[in-house]
Parts: C-alpha cells; structure tokens; sequence
C-alpha cells in the first residue's frame, strides 16, 4: 500500500503531521514537557559552547585507546591514558580523538534542530545553521580515506552522521536564520557529496549499507532529490535487497549478533519511516515486523541481550535506556503493528524509566494498551541456527540456555561452535562474554578463540569456519532437548552436543570422536561467581597459542575417574556442576579474561581435557538461589546412558545416534521414583519391525515411570504403540518421538 506524499516540511524522519503531534504533547504529556525541558538545557548549554567545527577529518573511533585497549580521556588538552598515566600523542590518536569530536558536533546539530522544531527559538536555529554551513564549505576539501569515508575514516561512520544532519536540516529548513544560498549551499556542497561518497563505496549485506542506504534516503527526502530514496528502497543494494538477502527467514540479521541485528534494524526503521512520507509502505514486509520481534524472543529473561559473536557492550539491556536512534525502543515498532508483545515490553520498561526521547515524542501511540505478560518460550532459529531452550515459560525464574550451531557471522563471528550461553537463578551463570573494542589486543588474542567460549576445543587450535545442523528441537513441556552437531569445525572429528532442560537441573552431553585419530580434547566452562571445587589441584600449565597463553592461575587434578563437583556462586545465587565421566580425564582450573566490558577482570574456568580417539562430557548443571538446596547427583549406567538423582527423583537418559536403522532407539528420557535402583532404561525398550505404519514398542516397568520420551530413527511408520498403547508422536527430521 502506498499513500501519496504531502510535500510540506518536514518530511525525511519525521514528518508534519507528528512534529505536529509532538508539539501538542510538550504542551499537555508532562514526560513530554520534562523531554522538552531537556533538549533546552542541552540546547542553552551549546550556545555558550565555540562553535567552531575540526578543521581535519575524523579517523576510526577504536584509534583513540591505550596500548592495552583502555579508551583514552581528554585531559587539558591532552590524550590521557588512566591505565599507564601517560599522554599519548600522534596522528592517528588525534584522529580518533576527532572522531569523538565530530560526533559531538553532530549531536549538538541533533538537540538544536530537535528543539528549534519544538518551541521556535531562533537562537537554536542559528548555532545548527553556523554548524552545518561550516561542514558544507570544509567537505569538499576533505579526501576519501581507506574505508571510504571523508568526514570519517569509514563510510559507515559517514553514514550515521549524515542521517542525523540530514535530518536535522529537514527541521530547521522553515527557518528564517538560512537563505536560499544557504540552503543551496549545504544541499549541493554537503549533502549530495555525501551521497556520492556512500555510492562509491558500497556493500552487500552489510550493516554498512544498512546504513548507507538510510543516510541516502534521508538526503534525499531532505534535499527533495526522490531518486535517492528510491535509490535507498529499491536500487541493487536497498532495502528489499538487504532484506531477501540479509534478513534471514527467522528475522535475524545474518551476522549472528544481536548487537548487529540491532545495529542494522535502527537504519532500516529509519529509513521505512523516512520511505512512509513519500508513498513507500514498507512495515507491511513480514520479515520487517520480524526483525522487532526476535530481540525479546532472543533475550535473557532479564532482558539483557546475549553478546554471542561481536556481541556489542557486555550486559547491554533493552529496558533501561532511550536510544536516539531508536535502538531496542519498540515505540515506533508498537505505533505501526499494535502488537502486545510490544504493548508489554514498553509497559515493563516502563516501570523503570520514564518514558522519554524522540521516538517516543515523534512516533509513539497515546496510549499503550495494556498487556499481560507474553510467555517466552523456547525457540529455534533455523535460519541463523541458534537455539534457546527457557522453562518454565515465564520469565520469573526462568532457566536459559543458548546453543549455537549455524552460521559464523563473516568478519563478526567467533570460532565457538556448540557454544553454550546459560542463564538461571534470576542472573547470568556462564554467559558468552561478547567483544571489546576491535583495536583491544584480546579481542583477536582471546574474545575470538575457541577456548573462550563454552565449548570444546580440539588439539589446541581454535575451530575452523562453520555450520553445524540441530536434527533435533524440541520445546514440549515434558521433554526440553536439543542436540547439535557441527562436524567441519575441526577435520575429521565428530563434533555432537545435547542439552536436557528439567524443573531442578540440565544435562550438557558433549561427544566427539575420530575414528582414525588420536586428539586432545579440552572442554571449557567460564562462570560467573566465586568458584569452588572438590578436586584437589596442584600448579600446572594448560596451554600455549590460540589463547590459551591468556590463562592465569592455572592448576590441575590429573587422571580422574569418579565423579567431581564444582561451583560458582554469586552472593548466595549461582550454579553447580556434577560431572560423570565416560573415560579418564585430566581437570584443569583457571582464571581467564571474563567479560568484555572489563577484559582485565579475571573469570574462573574449568577445562576437562581427555586424550584418544573419542570423549564423552557428560555434566549437570544445577542453579540454584539457596546454596543449601539439596545437589542433584548422577551416574553412567551404560557406554550411552546415564542416571540422575535429584529430590523428587530418578531421570535416566539414553543417546546413540549411531543406530541408524529403522525403528532403532536413537535416545529416550524417563522418569521415576527412587526405588528402581538398577533400572537401565534403554534395556527395558525393545521395539519390532515397522508393520503396517505402525512401530511396536514393548516398555518394560511401564507403570513406574512418567515423563518418558523415546526417539526413534524414522521408517515406515508414523504410529508408536508402547505396550499395546498408542503414544502421542512428533516427526523431526530422521526421528520420530514417542510421548508417554
């Protein structure tokens, strides 16, 4: 559906109809008097500021550090490193310090239009309009640099500060402060020169040109040139191609990082709302509505976002700020769809924060319907080839799991395949810990590696570039499982991962295997808290290279064989781990770089190392929030079962995916009472020949157990009968599964 454009200013961002909206909300709605007074201090505040622009381009933000990574602080004048006490000089950290400088200059253009728009003082008009002109007579003289930029050493960051430009001039263009020439002037010596600079340094599916295409569509419905914006929308790389070719079928953007996917939704919200005014309707796209949509589903039930792959700053949550750019804000998202998924997350955020910042002034609905709590539940993400296991379905108290298996995510993505990021006891217990900055040597030497992650390292080299596969998801109330395989990120090793999610634990089953070849095999586990353990440990080495050289602390208990404990607490709130080996193993436990927001903040890990051609990590994990709880327990009963012990009973778990034929038992869970001791689960299941479409099932001790799942390779049948009883069934893939 299209609508026809009025043609009255403003009409990039915002248009006339909402700043006149907005006007009257400054008048009655006291959030939006209170927002209104903020843009004036700010705005007050730059008038008595030099409003004079850097004569020198900006470099790349992630310049302006110490040697260790530490941003620099401007000091006197200087460039002021806190970690080392010293004064840093030199192009390139003058150049990023222009960066910030630039950015600034930005913003204040930003607030001062913004606020102009609102009540009419000149004087706001005035100090943007001396800011833009000087940009419009200095862009010319400045020379394309090595990542496309001219203002900025990137394109990218040219991009994002000329959709707030842009923008900003489409508000302040009834001014009576600028002249025709002026207008001309800053139109045909900025704008369009940005413009051109973007087109010549395109991208494919980038959030590059993400933003690139925004900061075209903006110019273009601010300089009245509507070639532009259809540029934007519809040219080679617009915005249908970034979402067929970008937006995955599940609505997340490609990169695997919810810090991208966001990154990348902000200007494409930007410019389907730049679009609407000229005649475009692009909310209508399914996979648009989408992309709002999976950051709720994909978060921690704190609402902190994973920081998996370049994950963006560590911890970052999506109910505590306002983003002028409408990061996480759901206020436009809720005013276009009415979803109540929306409706409920503006209502939770706003039981913290005020509600506050230009998307809500501009965009927002009157009135946010009320809404109850929409149950989050587990989910598979085909497409990316993530997964997330959550019980119980309320975020209160909910257990998290996060299981990563599919794409790498180009130049973002880690080496960290069957990852596991885990969440329970109302807090993160052994989350991914995200990136620092790019420029920070642990990023490359640390964040990126294998042994940084949750996951098993082999030989000590990182993982190769890869996509596993999930033969199995499922999500029903009594059976939470997945199981992962990714058996190109290391030559030759079957590389297989599976999670059980229950009321008072999981159990992680990691299994890799090569036939021909003997391998170290090194499981890691970073958690969050103090760390404890039964083991008794000695001063060791664990590695060198591939980051392992960044262990510290480093002690090991060699050669064990029965069961150990470990834990991590975080002030009377943590987790457990109880391990059940399949096969000698040396531990090891160390300190290692923790999360990225402080990389020199050492985080406790174990890694269980076994060396020969296969090995089984079999281990529970029990959060809890009274460390007094009663520990649940377990034991290998077979080559591929176990059974765990917990308060309210007995689970027994079974897995052989090596059974391939028809009707064979693949895996199976139960549950029982404590009093069928020696009871092994995958003896007591004996299945017939498929006949007829149907698969007979004889279950012995039938009537003792509860909460049984048996997965069966699939064959010619659909139907499950056990004991004569027709079992509720589910097709996954090459399985079927039985529900008792």
């Amino acid at each position: 559906m299209t609508t026809q454009p009025t043609h009255s200013r403003p009409q990039s961002f915002i248009g006339a109809t909402e700043l006149q909206t907005a006007r009257a909300r400054v008048v009655k709605e006291p959030w939006a008097k209170n927002y209104l007074k903020r843009l004036v201090s700010e705005s007050e505040s730059f008038l008595k500021l030099d409003q004079t622009i850097p004569k020198k381009p900006a470099g790349y933000g992630s310049w302006y550090v110490c040697k260790d990574g530490t941003p620099l602080q401007t000091k006197d004048g200087q460039h002021f490193c806190p970690s080392d006490g010293q004064f840093y000089t030199g192009e390139k950290i003058e150049a990023g310090w222009l960066f910030y400088e630039h950015n600034e200059r930005v913003r204040q253009i930003r607030i001062l239009s913004t606020a102009y728009a609102l009540n009419g003082q000149e004087a706001y008009a005035q100090a943007a309009r001396n800011l833009l002109l000087q940009y419009a007579d200095m862009y010319g003289s400045f020379s394309r640099q090595e990542k496309g930029g001219r203002l900025y050493y990137q394109s990218l960051d040219e991009a994002v500060s000329a959709v707030d430009l842009a923008s900003s001039y489409d508000l302040l263009y009834s001014s009576p402060s600028f002249t025709a020439e002026e207008k001309k002037h800053i139109e045909e010596d900025l704008f369009l020169p940005v413009a051109e600079t973007l087109k010549q340094n395109p991208y494919s599916k980038s959030n590059w040109q993400a933003w690139h295409n925004a900061a075209t569509g903006m110019i273009g419905a601010a300089a009245r040139k509507k070639e532009l914006l259809d540029l934007a929308v519809n040219g080679p790389r617009g915005f249908h191609y970034l979402m067929d070719e970008a937006v995955l079928d599940d609505g997340f953007w490609w990169e695997g990082s919810m810090a991208y996917h966001t990154y990348a939704l902000a200007p494409m919200s930007i410019l389907a709302q730049t679009a609407s005014h000229w005649g475009y309707d692009l909310y209508s796209i399914e996979k648009f509505k989408k992309m709002f949509e999976i950051p709720l589903l994909y978060s921690y039930p704190n609402f902190v976002q994973p920081a998996n792959n370049d994950g963006g700053k560590y911890g970052s949550t999506i109910t505590n700020y306002t983003s002028s750019r409408g990061y996480n804000d759901y206020e436009l998202a809720y005013s276009k769809y009415k979803d109540t998924g929306f409706a409920w997350f503006l209502h939770t955020k706003y039981k913290k924060l005020s509600r506050t910042g230009d998307f809500a002034l501009f965009f927002g609905s009157d009135n946010i319907e009320e809404a109850a709590e929409v149950p989050t539940k587990s989910l598979q993400l085909t497409s990316m080839g993530q997964a997330i296991l959550r019980h119980p379905d309320s975020r209160d108290q909910q257990s998290f799991v996060l299981l990563d298996y599919g794409e790498h995510g180009g130049s973002h993505g880690h080496y960290d395949k069957l990852n596991l990021d885990i969440y329970g006891a109302g807090t993160l217990l052994a989350p991914d810990f995200g990136t620092p900055g790019y420029t920070h040597p642990l990023y490359r030497g640390w964040y990126k590696h294998t042994i940084s992650h949750n996951t098993v390292t082999v030989d000590g080299k990182s993982q190769k570039e890869t996509r596993g596969d999930m033969p199995l998801f499922s999500s029903d109330p009594t059976f939470k499982y997945m199981t992962a395989r990714a058996d190109g990120a290391y030559e030759g090793v079957h590389y297989e991962r599976s999670l059980w999610m229950e009321d008072e634990f999981m159990l992680d089953w990691f299994s890799v295997q090569d036939p021909s070849k003997t391998h170290q095999y090194d499981l890691a586990l970073h958690g969050l808290g103090t760390f404890e353990t039964d083991l008794q440990l000695r001063e060791d080495t664990a590695g060198k290279g591939n980051g392992y050289e960044h262990l510290q602390q480093v002690k090991s208990a060699l050669k064990v064989q029965t069961p150990w404990k470990s834990s991590w607490d975080q002030e009377g709130k943590g987790f457990r781990t109880y391990s059940i080996p399949f096969q000698t193993s040396d531990v090891f436990t160390a300190a290692g770089p923790g999360p990225s927001n402080k990389p020199s903040e050492l985080t406790p890990v174990t890694i269980q190392r076994a060396t020969g051609n296969k090995a089984d990590f079999v281990t529970i994990l029990q959060p809890y929030t009274n460390k007094n709880a009663p520990a649940v327990t377990g034991s290998r009963t077979g080559d591929h079962s176990v059974r765990i012990e917990t308060p309210s009973g007995s689970y027994r778990y079974f897995q052989n995916y090596k059974e391939t034929g028809a009707g064979k038992l693949a895996a199976a869970k139960s549950k029982s009472g404590s009093s069928l001791k020696d009871f092994k689960l995958e003896n007591s299941v004996i299945a017939g020949h498929p006949e007829n479409g149907v698969l007979e099932v004889t279950l012995s001790q039938a009537d003792h157990l509860s909460e049984t799942v048996l997965i069966f390779n699939k064959g010619a049948f659909s139907t499950v009968t056990v004991n004569g009883k027709k079992w509720r069934t589910a097709v996954q893939g090459s399985y079927i599964l039985a529900f008792q």
